[in-house]
């Protein structure tokens, strides 16, 4: 077995500078070729986000939103002829099959006109279980905007259509599972702010929405009836 070479301590010692001035020469040179590569990853980033944001910005639910994200000036009631005053609010109460209420329940006489409350695009005009019919907005302030138990749809209705403020979507009715209770429209707001999630709109139309006067609308008075 080789034995040991002994190191002197004043070898070790310029040894240690050594290094120490070899790291601090290569900290004060720029490795170009890093630089090169870094650049090159970036660049291959964005192009990859900017494919992302292309394919999205071609989604038309993503496109409306971008497209509609500045804040209305004002709401239209969304039934024709309820003044704000009549609206309560149940948001967050509880449902069946331990939901809350994501929303809020105007009453009027059944065949009332159901009205955007903002402009926007239609993003989906349809049927589902609890709904019934339904119509999505994607509109004004980035939100998307629910409209349910419609008695029916205002003719020509389509996805991808664009609608101004206080625009017909349909009629109230009952439709889902609000079938045997009285006439009411099931309304929603959906803010991209706040992750499309439900917020309570009633406080939103007390302070800022007019109203489409309808002389001959009956509103139905009963608040204490709980609806979906």
């Amino acid at each position: 077995m080789p034995a040991k070479r002994k190191t002197e301590p004043g070898a070790r010692r310029r040894g240690k500078r050594a290094d120490r001035a070899d790291r601090a020469d290569r900290r004060g040179r720029v490795d170009w070729l890093w630089v090169a590569g870094f650049l090159a990853r970036l660049g291959v980033a964005g192009v990859v986000l900017g494919g992302v944001l292309v394919l999205l910005l071609r989604h038309r639910d993503v496109r409306a939103l971008v497209h509609y994200s500045e804040p209305p000036e004002e709401l239209t009631m969304p039934v024709q002829g309820v003044p704000p005053s009549a609206v309560k609010s149940t948001w967050g109460d509880p449902r069946s099959g331990q939901r809350t209420h994501e929303g809020i329940d105007i009453f009027a006489r059944r065949g009332t006109p159901v009205l955007t409350a903002a402009p926007g695009e239609i993003i989906r005009v349809g049927r589902d279980r609890l709904g019934g019919n339904v119509v999505w907005v994607s509109g004004s302030g980035g939100c998307l905007y629910y409209y349910a138990h419609l008695d029916r749809f205002a003719s020509g209705l389509r996805v991808g259509q664009a609608v101004t403020s206080g625009f017909t979507l349909g009629q109230v009715g009952t439709s889902g599972n609000a079938r045997g209770t009285p006439p009411h429209l099931h309304f929603g707001i959906y803010p991209g702010s706040n992750a499309f999630r439900a917020v309570d709109p009633a406080p939103l139309l007390q302070a800022r929405a007019h109203v489409v006067p309808l002389p001959s609308l009956v509103v139905v008075a009963s608040q204490s009836f709980v609806g979906d």
